[in-house]
């Protein structure tokens, strides 16, 4: 009885192991163009010069979203945008320069907002 229990714990943590391995490593990105944006939309990225947010716009131009891209070093976000181009050349970018260090100013969230207010946003990072 132990052994059989034994046996069916190690299938249970084997199986665990791969459903695992195949939901991180191998399913494939969901398809965020499909399921939230329309033929003119766009994506607002803060952070957007490196790190997390400069991997999220290229997840993002993979997958052929404009986008917004918004930090406070302009020489970085342009040379970002450039890289988004190479990724995917029919992708539209605009930069927003704005350091959220400084959000306590009066209008700082108003003066950021107004420059992409026109824009169909479907994702905001």
């Amino acid at each position: 009885v132990c052994a059989f229990l034994g046996l069916l714990w190690v299938i249970w943590w084997i199986l665990g192991f791969f459903a695992a391995f195949y939901h991180y490593l191998l399913k494939p990105s969901p398809n965020l163009k499909k399921a939230y944006a329309g033929t003119d939309s766009w994506v607002a990225v803060t952070g957007a010069s490196d790190g997390i947010g400069k991997g999220f716009c290229e997840e993002f131009a993979m997958q052929g979203f404009n986008i917004i891209l918004i930090a406070r070093n302009e020489e970085k976000l342009t040379k970002v945008a450039v890289e988004l181009k190479k990724i995917n050349p029919e992708i539209q970018t605009k930069i927003i320069l704005a350091d959220f260090a400084k959000n306590q100013s009066d209008g700082f969230y108003q003066s950021v907002v107004s420059q992409f207010e026109q824009e169909d946003i479907c994702l905001f990072v």
